[in-house]
């Protein structure tokens, strides 16, 4: 089992980044989602669990971690993406994800679990007292100047395509977590330090 301290690089090895704070704050379970194509995305996770003391688990570094050992598992992952409109494997990433949230809740100070969740059944899963999450972030795209319901014309088609993908999933994560008052949206403006002075204002209070 991989044990998670702290944070995680850009390969999804776990690396010491100093001992947690102690405090009420890090006691707290965050979401943190990211639309695709944005600048900082996992970095972003790293400065909020910095900022606020929390640990920090990439879901997405995770499974690619896990596809590259060639375990069992990931194998079993790789041929479930490599397959044109197959089923989504939620039983193995769930399966993966237990092992590390249970690292987490074994050391007693609160996480920031990235990318996850952006399906509804992936909500449902996280959906008890050990794995809820009590803050559910999700940064986005600036609104164009035009309004919200402007064409995204300024993005290559293969982003507006992925976009497209990303909100049809995320629109029943959005509502689960609004009719629970803990979602938060944020418009990735500025630079990394002022997006995370904004995301922890909220982790903080």
């Amino acid at each position: 089992m991989r044990v998670l301290i702290w944070q995680c690089d850009e390969v999804g090895h776990w690396l010491t980044g100093g001992s947690p704070q102690r405090g009420r704050q890090n006691m707290l379970q965050v979401s943190l989602i990211s639309e695709p194509g944005l600048a900082y995305g996992v970095d972003l996770a790293k400065a909020l669990g910095k900022a606020t003391g929390l640990l920090v688990c990439s879901v997405p570094d995770l499974i690619r971690a896990e596809c590259e050992e060639q375990t069992a598992r990931g194998q079993q992952i790789t041929e479930a993406f490599a397959t044109p409109d197959g089923p989504y494997p939620y039983e193995l990433i769930e399966d993966l994800l237990q092992n590390s949230i249970s690292s987490l809740a074994r050391l007693g100070v609160g996480w920031v679990l990235f990318n996850f969740p952006m399906r509804l059944r992936q909500a449902e899963y996280l959906d008890t007292p050990i794995y809820r999450p009590d803050i559910v972030m999700e940064v986005v795209h600036p609104t164009p100047d035009d309004g919200p319901d402007a064409a995204r014309t300024d993005l290559p088609d293969p982003l507006q395509q992925a976009l497209a993908q990303h909100h049809a999933l995320m629109a029943p994560v959005r509502t689960f977590y609004r009719d629970r008052g803990i979602f938060h949206t944020f418009e990735e403006r500025g630079d990394l330090a002022d997006l995370t002075a904004r995301l922890s204002a909220i982790v903080m209070r």
